[in-house]
């Protein structure tokens, strides 16, 4: 069986420091059927150069943000797959192809999430690990299938702050299953650029995002009395606290058997 292809959309507002870093560590995957699309949303840096030197196909957008950014990329690709990347964060080294197995063993998953750590770059390049491996709602801690969007939606473009927790509670809302695999999918990087660095409460947009949600269930798009295949919280994972630094460093999860919500 032939294995799916792949489309890595990664959004990128002068993002040049990180950008080629995130680029190489996913070639090396080595995976056959991938896609690099770039997704340069008014950059100054020549974010859009580097990517184009490095043989990825850009877009080009003008401060539309991420969640514009990330439709145009979906728009603009035809591949059954999709991995989100942003480009100050790393793939975990095997993240292709095992998630791919998964979703090749379970057709009925909508998307492959593995395991999220947060890290910093030391001024010698070395990956200095600021967490134990976690599952929350970061869009790039999974590959999904293009036919999840089909059945959800594209994200909410009126969303600055809080897009992937809307993407994902409409997956949630509509029962989408999915595969646990117990890999490093997603490095985190934490620097002072980060979107969310700083923030607190609503600031996050979270008012916006379950704001959504209620006009949903008055528009009939939702019923919150029928039960899903897992509560919200289990869904949704867990953070870690921020108070966690690198004493509290676990090891990284590679391998280990894939699982799929109330299917085991």
């Amino acid at each position: 069986m032939p294995w799916p292809s792949i489309t890595v959309i990664t959004p990128v507002r002068n993002g040049l420091p990180y950008l080629r870093e995130a680029i190489e560590r996913v070639r090396a995957q080595q995976y056959g059927e991938l896609e690099i699309v770039v997704v340069d949303d008014g950059s100054t840096d020549g974010s859009a150069e580097a990517a184009r030197s490095l043989g990825c196909r850009v877009l080009e957008t003008s401060g539309v943000g991420p969640a514009a950014a990330r439709n145009v990329g979906i728009r603009a690709t035809n591949s059954e797959l999709v991995l989100f990347l942003d480009a100050d964060d790393l793939p975990g080294p095997n993240a292709l192809a095992t998630s791919v197995e998964a979703l090749l063993r379970t057709p009925e998953a909508g998307f492959a999430q593995g395991w999220i750590q947060n890290f910093t770059a030391a001024p010698d390049g070395a990956m200095h690990l600021l967490s134990k491996p976690y599952r929350f709602i970061n869009l790039g801690s999974a590959l999904w299938r293009r036919t999840v969007f089909q059945t959800v939606g594209l994200f909410d473009e009126s969303l600055r702050l809080g897009e992937d927790q809307d993407f994902f509670m409409r997956c949630w809302e509509h029962d989408v299953p999915r595969v646990l695999v117990d890999c490093a999918m997603l490095y985190y990087r934490r620097h002072s650029g980060n979107m969310t660095h700083g923030l607190k409460g609503a600031e996050f947009g979270l008012m916006r995002v379950y704001r959504n949600r209620i006009e949903r269930i008055h528009r009939g798009e939702y019923n919150p009395d029928v039960p899903r295949r897992v509560s919200w919280p289990e869904y949704l994972g867990e953070s870690p606290d921020p108070a966690e630094s690198d004493a509290a460093v676990g090891a990284s999860f590679d391998g280990g058997t894939p699982r799929i919500d109330g299917l085991d």
